[in-house]
């Protein structure tokens, strides 16, 4: 990471900018929330993975009050992910979605009569929090005008929130180029050939993500900016589009590796999206990478999204095996059907016995499961060399093949 990113996430966000906006809600959303019948409302502000209180206005105190000042974890709120577009912005307490809630939730008896969630924001795109009202209690659904008023409230909020930017000279630039990412996608994707070893013939590609209007940020300061706003689901979506539009393109019938958080798996756009692009020709394939380093909250929940995937022909592939030391507990709990070994790992064959000896015991279990082992990072010659040898068939790395456009490695 370059030190104007590490820098850009410590600052704090503008005080007087908060205070300012915070001052002029305070009567407009108890008048906001009387109107429209409902317990709770309040702003938000998302900041370094956390949903923060700005002003809250309460009929009756929540289960947990809402303090200002106080915050949650963010992608443990319904906010989080109506921002990515997982979640619809207005849920009735009867709709199908509430299932869904329930297990985003991790809460089978989690029930709510209505709840609205809308950003705000400075930077067209990306959302600087949120404004939010719900009633626990059963309740007639908002009407088509009770939204309209909703929406015009936010757009007000935010409104207020990029003049008082402009008053007090508070500017963003990474925000600003996270916003025109997520707004008007300018990604470029390369693949990576992934090799049988014996023959040289290719197994698959991994599809990778190269940002052209910010080439001073590397891709992982990217996913990592976007994670740190609440929007890593969105990019990750908008790579994905972008990588099977240019598989498409190409008519690439290889099998493609995708990268995805547990989090933006749960977005229904993404499964449409993998379902299209595998029918529209049989002979594609596609496979989903987790890594082995991602924090996964509650696996059931996962599971039933990768069993949904697996049914329509995506394979699940564990990413970073050796990495970190979550890495028997996930392979047991997800049942991948590919394990990629990770480069630390292969890095250390020739100077480390027990890498080696790591690399066996992977192999045999994976074989055991019914899985393919997938090396890593491969550099040099001495260590394609040692792999074959173990017994390892497939390989990945800037010795077998750097990422490059499809049309070069076609």
């Amino acid at each position: 990471m370059n030190a104007d990113f590490s820098s850009a996430l410590s600052r704090p966000k503008h005080a007087d900018l908060r205070n300012a906006v915070i001052e002029s809600l305070k009567e407009s959303l108890s008048a906001l929330r009387d109107f429209l019948g409902m317990e709770t409302i309040f702003v938000s502000e998302i900041e370094d993975g956390q949903l923060w209180f700005l002003a809250v206005d309460e009929a009756s105190p929540f289960l947990t009050p809402l303090i200002p000042d106080n915050c949650m974890k963010l992608d443990r709120t319904l906010c989080y992910w109506v921002c990515n577009d997982i979640l619809p912005q207005v849920i009735q307490g009867n709709d199908p979605v509430m299932q869904t809630v329930r297990r985003l939730r991790e809460d089978e008896n989690f029930q709510i009569g209505l709840h609205m969630s809308v950003p705000i924001t400075i930077h067209p795109g990306l959302p600087f929090g949120t404004i939010c009202c719900f009633s626990m209690k059963e309740r007639a659904p908002l009407s088509d005008q009770e939204i309209r008023i909703f929406r015009t409230m936010a757009d007000m909020i935010s409104t207020n929130l990029r003049l008082q930017a402009k008053i007090s000279g508070y500017v963003e630039p990474i925000g600003e180029d996270l916003a025109r990412m997520l707004s008007a996608p300018s990604i470029r994707p390369v693949f990576q050939p992934i090799l049988h070893f014996a023959s040289g013939r290719t197994y698959g590609f991994e599809g990778l993500s190269r940002f052209t209007d910010m080439p001073h940020y590397s891709p992982q300061d990217m996913f990592r900016l976007a994670t740190q706003y609440g929007m890593g689901p969105k990019l990750e979506l908008n790579a994905t589009n972008s990588i099977l539009d240019e598989a498409e393109r190409m008519q690439c019938r290889s099998l493609v590796f995708l990268n995805h958080s547990p989090d933006s798996l749960l977005a229904p756009s993404l499964q449409a999206r993998l379902e299209s692009y595998l029918k529209s020709d049989r002979q594609r394939g596609l496979a989903i990478e987790i890594s082995e380093q991602a924090v996964i909250q509650d696996f059931s929940r996962l599971e039933h999204r990768l069993s949904a995937l697996r049914e329509i022909g995506v394979k699940i592939a564990l990413d970073d095996v050796g990495q970190g030391n979550a890495g028997l507990a996930h392979i047991l709990a997800l049942k991948p059907d590919l394990i990629k070994l990770d480069r630390v790992v292969v890095a250390g064959l020739e100077a480390h016995r027990e890498n080696r000896a790591m690399v066996r015991a992977l192999l045999r279990f994976a074989k055991d499961i019914g899985c393919e082992l997938i090396a890593e990072g491969i550099e040099r010659e001495t260590e394609r060399a040692i792999l074959m040898e173990l017994g390892v068939e497939l390989g990945q790395g800037f010795h077998l093949g750097r990422p490059a456009p499809l049309p070069l490695l076609h």
